[in-house]
C-alpha cells in the first residue's frame, strides 16, 4: 500500500515536472516571438522617422536654394532698374555705382545669412537622426526579452524524490 501511493506520487510528480517543462518552452518561444515582432516593428518605425527627417531636411534644401536664386534675380532686376533709373534721370558716376553696390551688399548679405541657416538646419537635422539611431538602440536594448527561469532536470529529479518520500512517510 505504502509503496503504491508513493509511485502514484511520484508519477503525479512526473507528470507535474513535464508540465513544467513544457510550459517552460512555450513561454520561451513566445518571448522569442514577441522579441523578433517588437525588433521588427522598432526598426521599421526608426526607418520610416529617418525617411521623415531626410525628406524634410531635402524640402529644406530645395527651399533655401530656391530662396537664393529668387535673392539673386531680385539683385539683378534692382540693380538693373536702379542703373536705368540713373541713367534716365541723368544720375551717374560715384551716386548710381553706390547704389548698385548697396544692392549687391544686400543681396549678398541676405544670402550668406541664407546659407548659415541653411547649415545650422542641416546640423539640427543630423543631430535629430543620430537621436533617432540613439532612440532606437535604446529600444532595441529594452526590448530583449528577460530570461526565463528554466526548468532543470536535477530540480525535476529532486522533487520527484522529495514528492514520494512524503508520500511514502505519510503512508507508514
Amino acid at each position: 500500500m505504502c509503496n503504491a501511493q508513493a509511485a502514484v506520487a511520484a508519477g503525479q510528480a512526473t507528470i507535474g515536472q513535464v508540465q513544467n517543462f513544457q510550459q517552460f518552452q512555450l513561454a520561451e518561444k513566445q518571448a522569442r516571438k514577441d522579441a523578433k515582432a517588437a525588433h521588427s516593428q522598432t526598426l521599421a518605425d526608426q526607418m520610416l522617422q529617418s525617411d521623415s527627417v531626410r525628406s524634410a531636411q531635402q524640402e529644406s534644401r530645395v527651399a533655401t536654394s530656391s530662396e537664393i536664386q529668387s535673392i539673386i534675380s531680385q539683385s539683378i532686376r534692382a540693380i538693373s532698374s536702379s542703373q536705368t533709373s540713373a541713367a534716365e534721370s541723368g544720375v551717374t558716376g560715384r551716386a548710381a555705382a553706390a547704389v548698385a553696390r548697396d544692392f549687391e551688399r544686400q543681396s549678398l548679405n541676405f544670402q550668406t545669412a541664407t546659407e548659415t541657416n541653411q547649415e545650422f538646419q542641416e546640423a539640427q537635422f543630423e543631430r535629430q537622426a543620430r537621436g533617432l539611431e540613439l532612440q532606437t538602440t535604446g529600444r532595441l536594448i529594452a526590448g530583449t526579452p528577460r530570461p526565463i527561469s528554466r526548468p532543470t532536470f536535477l530540480g525535476a529529479a529532486l522533487a520527484i524524490g522529495l514528492d514520494s518520500g512524503t508520500a511514502y512517510l505519510n503512508a507508514q
